[in-house]
């Protein structure tokens, strides 16, 4: 991660992090997330849980994860956190996908 986003600093400072998996159907959530200011980031646009740790799990999210950074490795002028996952839920439903610019969903096999 670049050492300059303000992401880094957060995980930095605070040593965890959370991801959430968005569904299929969650595009606008994905696009508001990829654009949002710090500040907007302060009103979550979804119904969402904050664990203990602080971070935030989107609760329509199809899979969500709290971590802890267990270590932190400098590479020129980005940051590598290897993280313990602590809590994990995962959801039935279909992944959302980006690729190549498109958000798309994963077809039926």
């Amino acid at each position: 991660m670049a050492t300059a986003s303000s992401t880094c600093g957060n995980i930095s400072r605070d040593g965890r992090f959370g991801i959430n998996f968005l569904r299929e159907g969650a595009a606008e959530l994905a696009t508001f997330f990829a654009k949002a200011t710090g500040a907007d980031r302060e009103e979550v646009p979804s119904d969402h849980t904050i664990f203990e740790s602080g971070t935030i799990g989107l609760n329509d999210a199809l899979a969500v994860m709290d971590c802890r950074v267990v270590q932190s490795i400098e590479a020129g002028d980005h940051i590598i956190f290897i993280a313990q996952v602590e809590t994990l839920e995962v959801r039935e439903g279909r992944p959302l996908v980006f690729y190549e610019g498109i958000f798309s969903s994963v077809a039926n096999a």
